[in-house]
């Protein structure tokens, strides 16, 4: 299966350069801690990644960025779900 999150990143600043800076910078974190997780043990390592990212209208003193996260997992069988038993 492969999944999709929505992340959405904000930072706040008065100055609009350092709050872009910030945004940006919560995007490489992100991004370099979850390329290759296996989120814990639920998902593929090799097929996590911030797949896209946009930057969103500035809301002063906010500054928000729209990450899509994906990832894989496997299910037993073609009826197989995510399911505990």
């Amino acid at each position: 299966m492969t999944c999709q999150i929505s992340l959405t990143l904000m930072a706040r600043h008065e100055d609009p350069e350092i709050r872009d800076d910030i945004a940006e910078l919560l995007l490489n974190v992100a991004a370099n801690s979850l390329w290759r997780s296996n989120l814990g043990g639920a998902a593929i390592a090799s097929k996590t990644r911030v797949r896209s990212w946009a930057w969103q209208p500035t809301d002063a003193p906010e500054r928000r960025i729209k990450a899509v996260l994906e990832y894989q997992y496997l299910v037993d069988g073609l009826t197989g779900f995510n399911t505990i038993e």
